[in-house]
């Protein structure tokens, strides 16, 4: 290589490298004409140095006349329009040079300043403010200066004074950056008539002794990321089928309240949801909810807080109501208790339990208000009239009680603690024991005697049913196959009742035949009693599950007739063996009117070949009175009180 080339070489190789370094510092001040100057002078550089190693460039620049005036030209032209760039005007007529120059010099002024808040000065789309330690505007961004909407420049004014005018009347900003020396935060400005939300990142500056010489604030914007956010924020506190507000929601509101002296708290669930939606279909069932959320939402527009906790429950909270107010909304809620809901064609008749409580009166815990009226709502589902429940103490502490009585129940089962009793059926005409009903009775050491219908009802709402049947089940005919080896009960036969959720169980027909089997004992020594409840359900489910026990060869009692549900037209559409008459007839047989009631099931019973068995028989005059309706089998404390036996 020549020394010509050489020092050409040096030359191209500087030009790239101070080009470059222009390129980083210059390019987003530069407009497009001047970007593209600058490029095509890199490129041109570039390419004498790739030729340089490659080729004599030299010899080629020299050599040609073309070549030479095209790459000197290049240079040429590519220089002024990247140095014309600087002398360009603004559209405030400032020069841009002029302007770059006044940024270099902020530079300057801002080194105690980290590397990446002063690049970001470089940015347009960043927000930059210098503010005085009493709030004087020392230096603003372009994009700054557009948050106000004014063309008069903002330079000297209070930024205190100016957030007021947008409405933005918290300083803790200002006031924490003082302080702490640093702040950081989000917040929503509108610039162009659109909503934009910025993150600031806020420093003091301090001076060599260590005072505050001005604040520093650099924003980004993160409109997008915010949305992002907003959009979470409203799923994680939203129901996503009615939009109302979740629990979650309902209980960050709560929080947020400032000044509450009183508060109510309504809730709405939809009686037998899971009825609906057996019988209707989701789709239906969730059109339901829908509704009733809708009509719940109404009452936002009066500024009550609404939301759907879960499942059908809906929550109405009223802060600082008078009087006056909750008993108008009870009258209303009570009002709409019952109500059709049209959905698809399909006209549904459904009601509503309601129950509510008040702050402070019930409680002192608004998050509590909740559960309180969440409880209420419960007595309303099991009270006989259509009215709004308002809550009272006792309801907390029959809660506490049946959580007590649960977990004993728990413990009662796995050490069998629950006894079984037997009370026999007479034959008043042979004197024969005709069936052992096998009754469950419990005695706590703490609690004493609890009637079975209380341990029963709480083993279904404590999801305890199904350990207690079984075991019910199995201590019965474990027993009533020691009786059966006697003289006396050799052809009497087992009464077990059972509960609905246990008769409409595929796993139950299996297990008590199994157990049968097990003892030795024929499925025809058991009579399994079907109580009136289970006439809710739909009588095709019950006759299914009646011929899955019949084709095994069980006997089946309708237990309880007359009692709820049942009618006569009953009778005909179910298969069974036995009719056992409620003992409220018994009790009051000597009416005419109960007496041809009792005539008129005998008569219908004896056309089918059914037995009868009338039960709570506790007089010799009842025993009479029945002889004389053709009922020969009886059942009450008259002929025997239930016992132990084994």
């Amino acid at each position: 290589m020549t020394t010509n080339e050489a020092l050409l070489l040096v030359v191209l190789v500087s030009h790239i490298i101070c080009s470059l370094i222009l390129f980083y510092f210059n390019y987003y001040f530069l407009k497009w004409y001047g970007r593209i100057g600058l490029l095509l002078w890199c490129i041109l550089v570039g390419i004498g140095i790739v030729s340089s190693k490659f080729y004599n460039l030299d010899n080629l620049i020299n050599n040609s006349l073309a070549g030479k005036i095209t790459y000197y030209c290049g240079l040429l032209v590519s220089g002024i329009l990247y140095v014309s760039n600087f002398y360009a005007q603004d559209a405030k007529g400032k020069l841009l040079f002029k302007k770059r120059f006044d940024i270099i010099k902020n530079f300057q002024e801002l080194k105690p300043i980290s590397y990446n808040q002063i690049t970001t000065m470089e940015i347009p789309k960043s927000y930059i403010l210098k503010v005085s330690k009493t709030g004087e505007i020392l230096y603003c961004s372009e994009n700054f200066q557009k948050i106000f909407n004014t063309d008069e420049s903002i330079i000297g004014k209070n930024i205190l004074a100016l957030n007021e005018t947008l409405g933005h009347t918290d300083h803790s900003w200002f006031y924490e950056t003082l302080k702490n020396h640093h702040w950081s935060d989000e917040s929503k400005f509108i610039v162009n008539n659109e909503i934009k939300w910025l993150s600031w990142h806020n420093d003091a500056i301090l001076d060599k002794n260590g005072n505050i010489e001005y604040i520093y604030c650099t924003g980004y914007e993160v409109t997008k990321l915010m949305q992002i956010n907003e959009s979470l924020e409203f799923k994680v506190l939203h129901d996503p089928l009615t939009k109302l507000l979740n629990y979650h929601g309902i209980v960050k509101k709560l929080h947020e309240q400032e000044n509450v002296e009183r508060a109510v708290c309504f809730f709405i669930s939809i009686q037998n949801l899971d009825l609906i939606q057996t019988y209707y279909g989701v789709g239906i069932a969730e059109e339901v909810i829908k509704e009733t959320s809708r009509k719940v939402q109404e009452y936002s527009n009066r500024g009550y807080l609404c939301g759907r906790i879960a499942g059908s429950g809906n929550v109405i909270i009223i802060f600082n109501p008078t009087d006056e107010e909750i008993s108008q909304v009870v009258d209303e809620l009570e009002k709409n208790i019952l109500t059709d809901v049209k959905t698809n064609d399909i006209s549904i008749h459904i009601k509503k339990n309601i129950g509510y409580a008040i702050y402070p009166e019930h409680t002192d815990d608004l998050e509590r208000l909740l559960y309180l009226s969440h409880l209420a709502m419960i007595d309303a589902a099991h009270n006989e009239h259509n009215e709004v429940v308002k809550y009272h103490p006792q309801l907390s502490k029959n809660l506490e009680d049946n959580i007590s009585i649960a977990s004993k129940l728990r413990d009662a089962i796995n050490h069998q603690k629950i006894d079984i009793y037997f009370q026999k059926i007479i034959n008043i005409n042979t004197g024969e024991v005709k069936f052992l009903e096998a009754l469950s009775r419990w005695k706590d050491e703490e609690l004493g005697y609890i009637p079975p219908q209380t341990f029963l009802k709480i083993a279904k709402s404590s999801n305890l049913i199904d350990d207690l049947e079984e075991y019910l089940i199995t201590q019965a005919i474990h027993k009533f196959a020691i009786l059966k080896r006697s003289l006396e009960f050799r052809n009497t036969i087992l009464a077990i009742n059972l509960s609905p959720s246990t008769f409409l169980h595929e796993r139950f027909v299996n297990f008590i035949d199994q157990q049968v089997k097990l003892h030795q004992l024929n499925p025809s020594d058991i009579c399994l009693e079907l109580s009136e409840n289970t006439f809710i359900y739909q009588l095709d489910i019950c006759n299914y599950f009646i011929s899955q026990y019949k084709e095994k060869g069980f006997l089946i009692a309708i237990d309880d007739f007359g009692k709820e549900y049942s009618s006569l037209s009953v009778l005909g559409s179910l298969t069974y063996d036995i009719i056992k008459i409620d003992g409220s007839f018994v009790t009051r047989i000597f009416s005419r009117k109960n007496q041809a009631i009792i005539e008129m099931i005998v008569k219908i019973a004896n056309m089918y070949n059914h037995l009868i068995v009338a039960e709570s028989v506790e007089t010799a005059e009842q025993v009479e009175a029945l002889k004389k309706l053709n009922c020969f089998i009886q059942q009450g404390y008259y002929f025997h009180e239930p016992q132990k036996i084994i």
